[in-house]
């Protein structure tokens, strides 16, 4: 089978490159995503979300190595495998990021005055609206914010520094607005669209310096696609440098290592795994206003009911509904920190289904580095393509990060501390931050990740980076990358945003050349 564009991903990127490239009805495009097709209630109502990123089918589960800098456990990283990725199980936020993060990228014709134009309201890909929290308890911490000195916006996107306000998130209908449901779905009808899902990427084809396709493994059989004009890469930041390496493009005497022979040596593909650091402070609260309230049998009946009439009510709204951007030192010229709120007092021990259920009233913070310093790298564990990946975060390994992510939990504790949020109690002591070791010690002991994985296919010059200003793989014609991975420098914000904006970017650039 030949096409003229091969996608493969089939996540935020994915669907929005299938969907605009295939508007020209003489381009054949096929879409190859590893998970299902079926869009289900569990991926489509808000309220469900938490559930969705627990479930037990539709995410890939990837396990990093213990490391020593995370007091030897070791990180599991979700994503999505399924049509939509993983905006069909995300906490659906819409963050761009201040215009500093991408003037940070030195990367020519990706400046905040080239890319923010991307984010205005007229050219976002998916609807976005500001959250309409299910609870009194978003409102009550953004106001402890303003007690705490912080300013008050209705804008988290317009470049907000030590601000506070509602999130703004992909939501329209009473569902999730995603590229997959806004974009892809109404393209389904096309002729000159094909979709594979349910199909794992195995090697890309390589010929004279060129990638001329992919193997895929499909209902049970290797399948070779071929493609005529160039395969755009789309699994994001641990699919997309996988696939690479097991292609043999990357470092070569690492590919030789784990018995793959090297096509093309490139030695930034999978170096510079960049991920946000996560901590939780969880708050207890007597006061039944936390939205453990639709746990009752009568009040979850009566949001079921609202939700079938109307699409309204807590089922149609996220649970990351209040956040603030933060410089940790006054010298700074943009945050450099996010404190992201959830009236959800969320087990510390969840781990899938209905763990999730909260068994108290209450609220959680993550507080999250914006871009943290430390890297890791993404390589082979064995020359089988379908063998997962070995992932070594890098968490923390830069004590800058501890230093930075520490004053931001300083921040969030002090304004947990004001009048608006009398009556929360902690879950943690306050010896577990009262001095700089048991700070240390309990970001190390327990902290996460945000699960936003990217910059391991660098996007720039140098000897570390992967693909150019165009997204176009250097010294290999034929493919580019256009995911989270491409990013040189992780942004302060979520990944949905930032990763729609290159996929736009991506198709613009093909569009451009015929």
């Amino acid at each position: 089978m030949t096409f003229d564009d091969l996608v493969i991903g089939g996540g935020a990127a994915g669907c929005l490159l299938a969907a605009r490239l295939s508007e020209n009805p003489s381009r054949r495009v096929a879409l190859i995503e590893a998970g299902g097709g079926k869009r289900g209630w569990l991926h489509s109502i808000p309220g469900l979300g938490p559930f969705a990123a627990k479930a037990k089918t539709g995410l890939w589960r990837h396990q990093g190595e213990a490391e020593e800098n995370l007091a030897g456990r070791s990180a599991m990283i979700l994503q999505g495998m399924m049509l939509g990725g993983s905006a069909a199980l995300n906490g659906m936020v819409y963050t761009r990021g201040h215009a500093a993060d991408y003037d940070a990228w030195g990367v020519p014709g990706w400046s905040a005055r080239d890319v923010l134009p991307y984010f205005a309201r007229g050219k976002r890909p998916v609807p976005v609206r500001a959250s309409r929290p299910a609870s009194p308890l978003p409102g009550r911490f953004i106001a402890a914010a303003g007690e705490a000195g912080f300013a008050i916006t209705d804008d988290l996107n317009a470049d907000a520094i030590d601000a506070f306000g509602l999130t703004e998130v992909t939501i329209a209908g009473g569902q999730r607005a995603n590229t997959r449901r806004i974009l892809l779905e109404p393209a389904l009808g096309r002729e000159n669209l094909t979709i594979f899902t349910g199909a794992r990427a195995r090697r890309l084809l390589i010929e004279a310096g060129r990638v001329t396709g992919v193997e895929i493994q499909y209902r049970g059989e290797r399948l070779i696609l071929r493609v005529e004009r160039e395969v755009v890469l789309a699994a994001g930041g641990i699919g997309s440098p996988h696939l690479l390496l097991a292609s043999g493009i990357g470092p070569a005497d690492a590919l030789r290592a784990v018995g793959v022979t090297p096509r093309h040596d490139l030695p930034g593909v999978g170096q510079g795994l960049q991920n946000h650091p996560s901590f939780a402070l969880r708050y207890r609260i007597e006061e039944p206003v936390s939205l453990k309230r639709y746990t009752a049998p009568l009040a979850g009946l009566g949001a079921l009911w609202s939700y079938w009439r109307r699409g309204e009510g807590p089922l149609a709204e996220g649970v990351f509904n209040a956040a603030g951007f933060v410089r940790t030192q006054d010298d700074l010229a943009a945050p450099d920190a996010q404190i992201v709120m959830s009236p959800v007092l969320f087990p510390a021990e969840a781990a899938t289904g209905l763990s999730l259920l909260p068994k108290r009233h209450g609220l959680t913070l993550a507080v999250q580095q914006g871009s943290p310093f430390s890297r890791g790298e993404v390589t082979l564990a064995s020359a089988d393509p379908l063998a997962p990946p070995r992932i070594r975060t890098g968490a923390f390994t830069d004590r800058r990060d501890i230093e930075v992510l520490g004053r931001a939990i300083r921040i969030a504790r002090r304004i947990m501390r004001q009048p608006a949020m009398r009556g929360a109690v902690p879950e943690l002591p306050d010896e577990a931050f009262d001095t700089p070791e048991a700070m240390e010690a309990s970001i190390r002991s327990l902290a996460g990740t945000a699960y936003h994985q990217c910059g391991t296919c660098r996007m720039g010059e140098g000897p570390l980076a992967v693909v150019d200003e165009t997204l176009r793989l250097h010294g290999l014609a034929g493919l580019r990358v256009a995911d989270g991975s491409i990013i040189p420098r992780l942004h302060n914000a979520a990944l949905q945003a930032p990763t729609m904006m290159i996929a736009e970017r991506a198709a613009e650039f093909i569009a451009a050349e015929g």
